[in-house]
């Protein structure tokens, strides 16, 4: 149980992580790397927040 739950909190640090760099202009760069549905939810998130990546 204690390895799903570091799992989750990693995947969530990993998601902001991923977002900063695209609110700081390298979402191409986030774009290309391999995260899966992770980069999909930061694109989305960093365009309702107003700022472009």
């Amino acid at each position: 149980m204690v390895s799903v739950v570091r799992t989750v909190k990693n995947t969530e640090r990993l998601a902001q992580i991923a977002l900063v760099l695209a609110r700081h202009g390298f979402g191409e760069i986030v774009s290309r790397l391999p995260l899966g549905p992770l980069a999909g939810a930061c694109a989305r998130r960093c365009r309702t927040s107003g700022r472009r990546s």
